[in-house]
């Protein structure tokens, strides 16, 4: 049981009281993409102020694949059922630390930003870093980078926000943009560093 500070009014003057809140600890488990596995766990004197929480977690801790221990996911709190606070996946993200080692072996490298819409209505962002094995003049860079965002949007109108995001965390998205972006350029490497919905 926690202690909360409250203020009561009396006669124009303000005093407060301290009294009793009964808090308690409730899960916050992931949505279908990651089985519903717990994520952590939130104290709150009403499990409906969970709702709207943000839990940002390490990929590796899901999905226990070392490779991806650079990458991190985040999560919203939607609802609360059954003393159980649901999640849906809102984000993922390379940070830029691992971005700047990771381009290091490349001679150019193509970034990107757009917004793009799924096919159930939901705006998001991705961008992209596209790692050139050669030095390359400014134009076909200009070609790479418009030939990703075309093959993107394509595939991204045709799937739910979930199904691209589960792409996303898996490597499927980032490993079919690099075949793609292949028959311009020698590309090494496509990287999605930041994929998450929009309000």
């Amino acid at each position: 049981m926690a202690e909360e500070t409250v203020v009561v009014k009396r006669e124009g003057s303000e005093e407060q009281v301290s009294k009793k809140v009964k808090k308690r600890w409730i899960p916050m488990v992931a949505s279908k993409e990651f089985d519903h596995v717990v994520l952590g766990e939130t104290y709150v004197d009403d499990p409906e102020k969970a709702v709207g929480k943000v839990v940002r977690v390490n990929l590796m801790s899901l999905t226990n694949d070392p490779k991806k221990q650079s990458m991190s996911v985040t999560f919203v709190v939607t609802s609360v059922k059954n003393n159980q606070a649901n999640t849906i996946l809102v984000g993922f993200e390379v940070p830029p630390a691992h971005v700047r080692r990771f381009t290091k072996r490349s001679k150019a490298k193509v970034e990107d930003s757009f917004v793009y819409a799924t096919a159930d209505g939901v705006k998001m962002q991705i961008k992209t870093v596209l790692m050139v094995k050669a030095k390359s003049h400014h134009s076909k860079l200009s070609l790479i980078r418009a030939e990703a965002r075309k093959f993107l949007a394509e595939v991204v109108k045709k799937e739910s926000f979930s199904e691209v995001m589960k792409s996303v965390v898996v490597g499927n998205m980032q490993r079919d943009l690099k075949s793609e972006v292949k028959k311009y350029h020698t590309v090494v490497a496509a990287m999605i560093r930041v994929a998450k919905k929009l309000q």
